[in-house]
C-alpha cells in the first residue's frame, strides 16, 4: 500500500511539472489554451510589470524619454481600460494580443480586412469587479459583452468592449461587437483548441520562459493573405508594363524582378511552417531569439536538416578583426549549401537556355561541396576608398585542383553563361577581368580579378547610387595556402593578401580579436553554434552618406562594442540569437546626437541680408 501511495505521488508530480511545461494544467485557463489555435499570430508578455521594469533597466541612461517604458505602458493600458489604478488587474500576469480570421472564405464583399480580429487578452484577479468597479465599464448584454468608454455615447475610437474568458478580460474596440461574440463563444466552446495544441513544445516551453514571445503561423496568414498578395504583385507588374510602354518606370526590367521576387514569396511562404520571436531584456543586454520552422516534407526542411558529418573545431575565428562592420565566421551543411545554391539558380535562370540552366545547376553544385568548410569573412568601409567596401575571406578546402576548375567554370558562366544578362535585368551592366597567376609571393600564386557594375541608367537616383557603392569596381586578390582558399576585395588588395598569404605561413593567427571575444561573450553558448557574427551599426554610416542623397554628414562614430549573433541549423529549423548590448545602444544614441547637432550646424545660414526690407540678423 506503501508503495502504490509512493507511486501515485511520483506519478503526480510527474503530471504537474509536465503540465506547467507545457502551459496545459489540467483544468486551468493557461493564456496558450485561451487563444485560438487557428491564430494568425499572437504575443505575449509574461509577468508584465516585471518584464517592462528590465526594459527600463535596459534603456536607463542610453534612450533620453521622460519617462520608462513600464510608466508609459501602464499609462497606456489604464487609459483603454478606463481606470487609472488598473484595479483587479493581475499586473504581475500574462498578457497577450492576437488575430484570428473568423471565415474561411474571402470575397470582395467579405475581405479579409473586415473578417480578422484583433483582440488582447488581460489577465484579471476577479471578473466580476472588473467590471463591476470600473465606473467606465457597462453591465453585461445578454451576450456577455460591456463597453468601456468614457463617453456613452461613442461607438468607435476610444470606446473598448471587453467579455470574459477564463481568466482573461478579452478586450477589443468598440467596432468590432459581432466579431467579439463570436470568438468568445468559439474559445469558451468546449471542442475548441487552443494554440497550445499547435505549438511545438520548444515554444510552449519559450512561450511560458521567455519574457516577451511572438508567433506568427506562415501557412494560416499564407492560406488568407496569399490570394490578395499576390494580386497586389500581378496589379504591380500591369502598372510597370503600362510605365515602360510610356517611356518611364525604373531602370532594367521591372516585370523580371518582380516575378523573381514573387517567385521567392511564394516559396519561402509555402514552406515555412512558423516564425517565432523570443524577447529578454536585462540591464545590460537586450537578447532576442528568432526561430523559422520549414514544412515538413519540403526543399526548406531539407536543406535546414541536421548535418550527419562530424564537424571539428573553427580553427578560422583568428582571421576576424577589430573595427569591422561585419565579422562572420562558421560552417552550414552541406545540403543547405547545396540546396541554397540551387535554389539561388532558380531565381536567376529564369529566362535562360535550357543548357545554360543545366551548367548554372551543376556549377552550384560544385560550388558547394568545394567550398563546403569552416569559412570566415570580414567587412568594413573604406569611404576614401575607389570602392568604399573592403574585406576578405578565408575558407577551409580539401581539393586544390578541384576549387581551381570551380573558379574557371565560375569565369566562362559569368562571361557567356546567362550570368551577364541577369544583372542587365536587374538595370545593372556587369563585366568581369581575371588574371591568373598575376604575381607569386612566398612561393604561393595570387589570382587577380576585376568586377565592375554599372546601372544601365547612371543618371537616374537608383543609378547613382549604384555608382556610390561600387565606385570604379571590386579589385579581388585570391590564393590557396596550406588548404585554406584566401581572398581579398577593395582597397589596397595587394597588400593585404599578402598579410594573409604570412598569416597563414606563420601558423594561423593564435589570438581571437578582443572584439569577437567580447561578442561570444555575451552570447554564452556561441560554442555550440553553426554560425556566429558581429555586426556594427554605426560603421556601415561611413558609407551611408556616399550612397542616401540626403545632407547626411559624414562622421566618425566612436564605437568598439558590437551586436553579436548566433545561428544554429539542424532538425528543420533556423535558430539564430542576437544579442544587443547596452553598451552599443549608448553609442548608437550618442551618435545621433552628434549627427543631429551637425546637421544643425550645416543648416545654420552663414550670413545675412543688410536690405532695407529686410531686419539685420545677429549670431
Amino acid at each position: 500500500m506503501k508503495r502504490i501511495k509512493i507511486s501515485l505521488t511520483v506519478l503526480s508530480a510527474v503530471l504537474f511539472f509536465t503540465s506547467v511545461a507545457t502551459g496545459q494544467m489540467p483544468g486551468s485557463n493557461s493564456i496558450l489554451n485561451v487563444i485560438p489555435g487557428e491564430a494568425l499570430f499572437c504575443a505575449r508578455i509574461n509577468n508584465f510589470d516585471y518584464t517592462l521594469g528590465q526594459m527600463d533597466q535596459f534603456i536607463a541612461g542610453a534612450v533620453p524619454i521622460p519617462m520608462g517604458v513600464s510608466m508609459m505602458s501602464r499609462m497606456q493600458l489604464a487609459g483603454l481600460l478606463c481606470d487609472a489604478e488598473l484595479k483587479n488587474v493581475n499586473t504581475a500576469g500574462s498578457f497577450a494580443i492576437f488575430g484570428v480570421v473568423l471565415s474561411d472564405n474571402p470575397s470582395e464583399s467579405n475581405p479579409v480586412s473586415k473578417m480578422l480580429f484583433v483582440a488582447g487578452l488581460i489577465p484579471v484577479s476577479d471578473y466580476k469587479k472588473f467590471v463591476s468597479e470600473n465606473p467606465y465599464c457597462s453591465s453585461a448584454d445578454a451576450k456577455g459583452i460591456s463597453k468601456i468608454t468614457r463617453d456613452p455615447n461613442s461607438v468607435q475610437g476610444k470606446a473598448m468592449l471587453c467579455t470574459q474568458v477564463g481568466d482573461f478580460a478579452l478586450v477589443c474596440p468598440a467596432s468590432s461587437y459581432d466579431k467579439l461574440a463570436a470568438a468568445a463563444k468559439s474559445i469558451l466552446d468546449a471542442k475548441a483548441k487552443g494554440i497550445a495544441s499547435v505549438l511545438e513544445f520548444s515554444e510552449v516551453e519559450k512561450s511560458n520562459k521567455e519574457p516577451v514571445w511572438f508567433y506568427g503561423n506562415i501557412q494560416q496568414a499564407y492560406k488568407v493573405f496569399g490570394p490578395t498578395v499576390r494580386g497586389k504583385i500581378e496589379e504591380a507588374k500591369k502598372a510597370m508594363e503600362q510605365m515602360k510602354a510610356q517611356g518611364q518606370g525604373a531602370m532594367g526590367n521591372p516585370e523580371a524582378v518582380m516575378d523573381m521576387y514573387s517567385g521567392l514569396f511564394d516559396a519561402l511562404a509555402t514552406q515555412t511552417k512558423y516564425v517565432s520571436i523570443a524577447v529578454k531584456p536585462s540591464p545590460n543586454v537586450l537578447t532576442i531569439t528568432s526561430t523559422l520552422s520549414a514544412m515538413g516534407g519540403t526543399d526548406m526542411a531539407e536543406m535546414l536538416a541536421t548535418d550527419t558529418v562530424k564537424r571539428g573545431a573553427n580553427r578560422l575565428l583568428g582571421y576576424l578583426e577589430d573595427g569591422a562592420v561585419m565579422n562572420v565566421s562558421g560552417r552550414v551543411s552541406a545540403k543547405l549549401n547545396t540546396k541554397a545554391m540551387e535554389f539561388f539558380v532558380t531565381m536567376i535562370c529564369q529566362d535562360m537556355s535550357e543548357e545554360d540552366k543545366a551548367k548554372m545547376k551543376s556549377f552550384a553544385s560544385d560550388v558547394a561541396v568545394a567550398f563546403g568548410g569552416n569559412d570566415a569573412m570580414t567587412f568594413s568601409i573604406d569611404p576614401n576608398s575607389k570602392s568604399p567596401f573592403i574585406g576578405k575571406y578565408v575558407i577551409e578546402i580539401e581539393d586544390k585542383d578541384k576549387i581551381n576548375k570551380v573558379i574557371d567554370n565560375g569565369i566562362e558562366l559569368f562571361n557567356t553563361g546567362g550570368i551577364a544578362d541577369f544583372y542587365k535585368e536587374m538595370g545593372m551592366e556587369t563585366g568581369l577581368v581575371v588574371i591568373r597567376g598575376v604575381a607569386k609571393y612566398r612561393g604561393v600564386s595570387i589570382d587577380s580579378a576585376k568586377l565592375s557594375m554599372k546601372s544601365t541608367d547612371p543618371n537616374s537616383p537608383e543609378g547613382k547610387m549604384i555608382a556610390a557603392m561600387y565606385g570604379e569596381g571590386f579589385d579581388y586578390r585570391w590564393a590557396i595556402v596550406d588548404k585554406l582558399y584566401v581572398c581579398t576585395f577593395g582597397g589596397n588588395v595587394d597588400s593585404a593578401i599578402r598579410k594573409l598569404i604570412d598569416q597563414v605561413k606563420s601558423g594561423r593567427p593564435a589570438a581571437i580579436s578582443s572584439e569577437v571575444k567580447s561578442a561570444m561573450a555575451i552570447l554564452g553558448n556561441s560554442d555550440k553554434a553553426d554560425i556566429i557574427a558581429t555586426y556594427n551599426y554605426l560603421r556601415l554610416f561611413k558609407i551611408i552618406g556616399a550612397m542616401v542623397p540626403l545632407p547626411i554628414p559624414q562622421m566618425d562614430f566612436p564605437t568598439k562594442s558590437n551586436i553579436a549573433i548566433a545561428g544554429k541549423i539542424g532538425g528543420g529549423k533556423v535558430v539564430v540569437d542576437a544579442a544587443l548590448p547596452k553598451e552599443h545602444l549608448m553609442e548608437m544614441m550618442t551618435a545621433f546626437q552628434m549627427m543631429q547637432q551637425k546637421m544643425m550646424e550645416q543648416q545654420k545660414p552663414q550670413g545675412c541680408s543688410k536690405s532695407p526690407q529686410q531686419p539685420q540678423c545677429a549670431f
